[in-house]
């Protein structure tokens, strides 16, 4: 607030706020914490999460709240709302086991589920109100295909500079144009992930409404592993992990705790938005792991052949 009070009208500015919360350590001031939509919190019995931690993440999200409200204010007062845009987003999705839920959708933070990946965003401010005028379009909800990446090609185009696109080698794609007037997203794939140790080596890659995941440990798990689990499952490994190679060692180890069985997974996320694998519908696509279905061999190989070329 103070920088935004302080920063010259007729300069340009670039503000980064990065939150810690509501990320671990899970802290908040007691005045949070009694405030009636967190001392009150609930959810379903059926759901598993840890409702104190809950509580906390609860408290911690309204003292965001309080933080994005006064920087909105400050930028208003400021008189530079009309020229700002203003983004809000996360990082990854949330972990259970630290209060957060991701429902409906399935899977935690780690993992290539789309609870892993999927984050909440919103794009506000005068100047992209005006932008929307102009293309007679009120504000609406934007469901085509977005990577991070995008952020920084689509910024470029709000701030007048789109000529530095040509020149530049950019994974992100100029979503400007599908933000303000209702366009079909530019992106028609993104590689969600590639033989990364905080995947358990696995992958994810989205082609149109089709996503691929392969081979990751951590997307087959969808609750963690408590840590008796742990330890009876490496106890189970360690009279064969004395005759393996020590280049195999970590790898086993990591496949028994992880449940690792080299899983692979297609899912049509229009219809199977969830990705379901309960087989309990009429139509395949929508409560099914596609992968090994051949009539969806095509899509199978042609993801495939994409993702070779990362």
């Amino acid at each position: 607030v103070r920088l935004i009070r302080g920063h010259p009208r007729e300069t340009p500015l670039f503000l980064l706020l990065a939150y810690q919360a509501v990320h671990f350590p899970l802290q908040a001031p007691d005045e949070y914490l009694a405030r009636e939509e967190c001392a009150n919190l609930t959810v379903a019995e059926e759901v598993n999460v840890h409702m104190e931690s809950r509580r906390k993440v609860c408290a911690m999200l309204l003292q965001v709240d309080d933080g994005v409200r006064a920087l909105q204010e400050a930028i208003v007062a400021a008189g530079r709302w009309e020229d700002t845009v203003f983004v809000f987003l996360s990082d990854n999705g949330g972990d259970p086991q630290w209060g957060s839920l991701n429902l409906p959708l399935r899977g935690q933070k780690d993992q290539a589920w789309e609870g892993g990946l999927r984050v909440p965003c919103f794009i506000a401010g005068g100047f992209l109100e005006r932008a929307l005028a102009l293309a007679e379009q009120t504000p609406f909800p934007y469901y085509g295909l977005v990577h991070v990446t995008d952020l920084f090609p689509t910024l470029l185009t709000a701030a007048g500079v789109p000529a530095s696109l040509d020149v530049l080698d950019l994974d992100g794609r100029d979503q400007w144009s599908s933000l303000v007037a209702g366009e079909a997203s530019p992106r028609t794939d993104a590689l969600l992930n590639m033989a990364s140790d905080w995947f358990g080596h696995g992958g994810a890659f989205r082609m149109g409404d089709y996503k691929l995941i392969v081979e990751s440990a951590l997307a087959t798990r969808t609750e963690p592993l408590s840590p008796h689990e742990v330890v009876q499952l490496t106890a189970k490994q360690l009279a064969a992990l004395e005759t393996l190679p020590s280049s195999e060692t970590v790898n086993t180890l990591t496949d028994s705790i992880m449940g690792t069985e080299h899983h692979k997974y297609l899912f049509d996320m229009r219809s199977n938005p969830f990705e379901k694998v309960s087989k309990d519908c009429d139509d395949p696509a929508a409560c099914s792991n596609l992968f090994y279905d051949v009539q969806y061999t095509a899509v199978r190989k042609e993801i495939e052949a994409l993702w070779v070329n990362w």
